[in-house]
């Protein structure tokens, strides 16, 4: 199930760009009660409406009117490609909030990587235990607590590095010897292979998105069909061109792999989703 309906998508698109509703309303001729039930989920547009709504909140219109009609979801994304395996989790937080974890590894070595452990530690344990992985890093792409909820208990059986920004530990609300403060661009050994931070701030301060061969860990900054809610002042334009920048640029045949929701792949964001395609 896609994370954003097509009411959350035009919602989302008209507060990043701070307009009022009264403004696209008008814009996009379509009655003010009337965009109110569109953007609660109450109703559904007909296809020249979302046209209208596309133009002026600068969406590509065929996409956002597949998504309104249910006509689109991600083609299944394999678990490996290239000796790349990468097993995603469901992981739950007391709260009853359910997110993605990302444990990552080789075919034939050990070492292995785990992105977001945001509950359920115990889970996550027993499948890194299950695949005789041995994790080096654990890699936070925000902080979250939906995303870093099951991570001490991980760094207490383990005693790995952390890698995450800087800006995004008083989030986290603690931090011990283990940080590892990861700089935008910066490239660190995995066994025989790298995992690279690409900066993609704008769902918060200091947004990191882990880039490992061709899978691409991208928190809540993007989802497939959709962004990440921007919680910075001018952070829905700063997370548009963090994502246009680091990652709608890499390869169309790039796993990503988000903190809610289904898996998808560049090329498949780059024609579906609203705020990409052309």
């Amino acid at each position: 199930m896609l994370v954003d309906a097509f009411g959350s998508i035009i919602c989302k698109a008209r507060v990043g760009l701070d307009l009022t509703r009264d403004a696209v309303a008008r814009g996009a001729d379509v009655p003010m009660r009337r965009l109110e039930r569109l953007e609660a989920c109450d109703q559904h547009p007909s296809e020249a409406e979302a046209a209208r709504l596309a133009s002026v909140l600068a969406l590509a219109p065929g996409p956002l009117w597949r998504i309104a009609e249910g006509n689109w979801h991600p083609q299944p994304v394999p678990q490996e490609k290239n000796g790349l395996i990468v097993h995603t989790m469901a992981v739950r937080q007391p709260d009853g909030r359910v997110s993605n974890c990302h444990l990552a590894g080789y075919e034939g070595d050990e070492e292995a990587i785990v992105i977001d452990p945001g509950g359920e530690p115990d889970c996550i344990l027993a499948e890194l235990d299950r695949r005789g992985w041995c994790p080096r890093y654990v890699a936070l792409t925000h902080g979250h607590a939906a995303h870093v909820g099951g991570l001490r208990p991980i760094l207490d059986e383990w005693g790995v590095s952390v890698l995450v920004s800087a800006a995004e530990i008083p989030a986290i609300g603690w931090s011990d010897g283990r940080f590892h403060e990861v700089k935008p661009g910066e490239t660190l050994t995995l066994g025989r292979y790298w995992v690279k931070s690409l900066f993609t701030p704008g769902h918060t301060p200091g947004g990191i998105s882990f880039l490992l061969d061709h899978a691409c860990f991208v928190g809540d900054s993007l989802f497939a069909g959709t962004i990440g809610e921007a919680t910075i002042p001018n952070g829905h334009r700063m997370l548009l061109d963090a994502l246009k920048r680091e990652v709608m640029t890499l390869p169309p045949d790039t796993r990503l792999f988000p903190g809610h929701g289904p898996n998808t792949m560049v090329g498949e964001e780059r024609e579906h989703n609203p705020f990409f395609a052309k």
